[in-house]
């Protein structure tokens, strides 16, 4: 009788996921292309979300009959929009010409970081600037100095670009983002306060939805 109410159990779950309402937003560009990376602000959640690489995301409700959503993207207007269950959204977001042409983010923190290898550097992000991201790192003393840089041109369609510190190297280690779902690897938490810590574990991809089912017996 305990793996029919586990089966029961379970099927209960699906049949509630399946029915939750829920809508797709679709952000695109003034040529009608689909944003990637835009962030949508849930205000009544207080959650974000980010679009795929379609400029797409996906709403789910829960409690709520609307959301009202702020959609931001560097280099483009602020846009405010209300969604509803089942109605499918689009998004249209115009350029900030007088941002986009001369915006530089720059960097005032240095950072320790301590390698592989058990040794430690000094590293600064100087700036984002064109699409380039400028940096440099040392020794703690000064040393050994260099500095490099990142194109995120050079990763379109992924979700992130990666330089290897200790080989002094750009990294390609990501496929493009469609293709993949779940990642096994090690990762780090941020416990605040400043405190980081190592796990073994899964990372979804962005507009993944993943849900944990705990206290089911073995079958």
């Amino acid at each position: 009788m305990k793996k029919i109410y586990v089966s029961l159990y379970i099927l209960l779950q699906i049949i509630v996921v399946g029915t939750a309402q829920q809508s797709t937003i679709t952000v695109l560009d003034e040529d009608n292309k689909g944003l990637p990376f835009v962030n949508i602000h849930l205000l009544e959640l207080d959650k974000y979300l980010h679009t795929d690489m379609d400029g797409k995301a996906i709403i789910v409700f829960g409690k709520f009959d609307s959301l009202q959503l702020e959609v931001t993207s560097i280099g483009y207007h602020k846009v405010n929009a209300v969604v509803y269950p089942n109605k499918d959204l689009v998004v249209s977001l115009k350029t900030n010409v007088v941002t986009l042409g001369g915006v530089v983010i720059t960097g005032d923190r240095i950072f320790i970081i301590k390698l592989a290898d058990g040794t430690y550097q000094k590293l600064i992000i100087e700036m984002l600037q064109g699409g380039v991201y400028t940096f440099k790192y040392a020794d703690l003393d000064g040393e050994n100095e260099v500095s490099a840089s990142l194109t995120k041109s050079d990763y379109d369609g992924k979700n992130f670009g990666y330089y290897s510190i200790q080989n002094n190297t750009v990294l390609d280690r990501e496929p493009v983002s469609p293709e993949w779902d779940l990642l096994f690897t090690k990762y780090v938490v941020d416990l605040g306060g400043g405190f980081l810590y190592g796990v073994s574990g899964m990372l979804a991809n962005v507009n993944v939805q993943v849900a944990q089912a705990n206290g089911v017996a073995d079958v």
